[in-house]
């Protein structure tokens, strides 16, 4: 069986609850979407469904390291200062904004993911030896 990823970047919400549970079954599907928490296009439109992961990167002004959601699970809405905006800057939806957040992790340093949202920091007990779940 052939292993497929995507890695999406600013990808909106694409698919109903069916088309959803379709992706997430299928086990040689991976999808990672990478989101700049600026971007308020990334939860439109609202009756659709996000597929996968997601890894939310902060707002260019934040040190702070990125957040990773296993199939969105415990994945914040984006903020509704951002929708509320007149004025939203397209710029935040760009891929060039996208790369220039990327770039804050790969040239400065900065760290990166290190697992899920809600997972970390639990163990697992399987026959008497314990095991860290990422």
């Amino acid at each position: 069986m052939m292993r497929v990823s995507c890695h999406a970047f600013a990808s909106p919400r694409i698919g109903g609850k069916e088309f959803r549970a379709l992706a997430h079954s299928l086990p040689n599907l991976k999808v990672i979407r990478i989101e700049n928490s600026a971007d308020p296009y990334i939860d439109c439109p609202t009756q659709l469904q996000n597929i996968g992961h997601s890894i939310r990167i902060p707002d260019v002004k934040s040190s702070k390291s990125p957040l990773a959601y296993k199939f969105d699970k415990s994945r914040p809405p984006i903020s509704s200062k951002i929708l509320t905006k007149k004025k939203t800057k397209k710029a935040d939806h760009e891929i060039r904004a996208y790369v220039h957040a990327m770039e804050r992790y790969t040239h400065r340093g900065m760290a990166w993911v290190k697992g899920y949202q809600g997972e970390m920091g639990k163990g697992v007990d399987v026959k008497g030896e314990m095991r860290n779940v990422c």
